[in-house]
C-alpha cells in the first residue's frame, strides 16, 4: 500500500539548496545529516521534487528519498518495493557517493522532448544532470466497515491506465468520475468511501553524470 503525502503549503526554494544554517559548500560533504527544521516535501511542481530530494539526502531521509523516485527509477535502479533505508542503501551502492549530492546547486534548468526537465547541477566543481517526470496517481480512503478505522490506498500508474479510470458524465453536462479495479482495494460501499482523488506528481526519474564523490 501506498500513501499519499500531502502537499506543504510552501514549496522549497531552490535558492535556498544548501545555503543557510550549519555546514556549507564543499565542507558539508563531511558534515554528516542536517538537522534543522524539515521546509516542505512537495512534488507539485519539477522544482520542488528536486528540493525535496536534495534536502531529503542532506538530512538522510531514506523514506521521502525512496517516494521521491519515480516508478520508472525505482524499476532502472532495481529497487522494485522495498522498504525505504533498504531502497536507500541499494541506491547509493548504484550511484557512488549520492549521499553527498544534497548540498548540490541547481545550475539551470530545460524541458526534454519526452516531457520530462532537466536539471543540470553542480557539487563541488563537479556538474550532473536529474530529470524529473510527471507520475500520474491515484488514491482513496474509506471507513473501515468492522471497526470504523480511516483506511487508505493509492498507486501510481501509467498514463493509460490513468485515462481508463476517468468516466465523462452526463454529455450536456459533463464531469468526470474514476472507477479504480485494483487488489489494493477491497469492496468499499458508497457510504464507506470519504475521499478519492487523482493526479500527477513530479518525481525523480534518473541521475546522469554523478561522479561519486570520496567520503
Amino acid at each position: 500500500m501506498l500513501l499519499f503525502p500531502r502537499p506543504a503549503a510552501l514549496a522549497l526554494a531552490l535558492a535556498a539548496i544548501g545555503a543557510s544554517g550549519g555546514c556549507c559548500s564543499l565542507a558539508a560533504l563531511w558534515c554528516g545529516p542536517d538537522e534543522s527544521p524539515w521546509v516542505s516535501v512537495d512534488y507539485r511542481t519539477p522544482e520542488a521534487a528536486v528540493a525535496t530530494f536534495l534536502e531529503a539526502i542532506r538530512r538522510d531521509k531514506p523514506k521521502v528519498i525512496y517516494e521521491a523516485l519515480s516508478e520508472s527509477a525505482k524499476d532502472r535502479y532495481g529497487l522494485g518495493v522495498v522498504e525505504g533505508a533498504i531502497a536507500w542503501e541499494k541506491l547509493r551502492s548504484e550511484v557512488t557517493g549520492l549521499h553527498l549530492a544534497g548540498s548540490a546547486r541547481v545550475l539551470g534548468t530545460a524541458r526534454e522532448p519526452d516531457g520530462r526537465v532537466r536539471f543540470e547541477l553542480e557539487l563541488a566543481g563537479r556538474r550532473f544532470t536529474l530529470r524529473v517526470v510527471e507520475q500520474p496517481f491515484w488514491e482513496v480512503s474509506w471507513t473501515d466497515p468492522d471497526d470504523g478505522t480511516p483506511r487508505r490506498a493509492g498507486k501510481f500508474v501509467a498514463d493509460r491506465q490513468l485515462r481508463s479510470m476517468l468516466v465523462v458524465q452526463n454529455e450536456d453536462e459533463p464531469a468526470l468520475a474514476f472507477t479504480v479495479r485494483d487488489p489494493l482495494l477491497p469492496d468499499v460501499r458508497a457510504t464507506q468511501l470519504r475521499e478519492g482523488r487523482f493526479g500527477r506528481m513530479w518525481k525523480i526519474d534518473e541521475i546522469e553524470g554523478f561522479v561519486g564523490f570520496e567520503p
